[in-house]
């Protein structure tokens, strides 16, 4: 495991997506759970951000687990509201 956390200190995330830099270094993805919400944002947000004035926004964090149920990724993210649509597809077997 720290052969793992060597490799990921010194990756260049442009290089690959991370879930591919999981596979070939033998760590098997799992389930993941994902909140998405619409919150207004802070002042703090607001200048990450680059908005002028208070405004709703998307917010979605993500805890990604391997083959054993361990948390391997936590990514929370913020998305301006008015750029982007939410969609889920849903199937079920019959």
């Amino acid at each position: 495991q720290n052969e793992i956390i060597r490799k990921l200190e010194t990756h260049d995330a442009k290089d690959t997506l991370d879930y591919d830099f999981y596979e070939k270094n033998n760590v098997h993805l799992g389930d993941a759970s994902e909140t998405i919400e619409a919150i207004m944002t802070t002042p703090e947000i607001r200048k990450s951000m680059f908005l002028d004035k208070d405004e709703p926004i998307f917010y979605r964090e993500r805890i990604t687990y391997n083959e054993i149920n361990q948390p391997i990724e936590y990514s929370k993210n913020y998305y301006r509201a008015n750029g982007y649509k939410y969609v889920v597809r849903m199937h079920r077997d019959r």
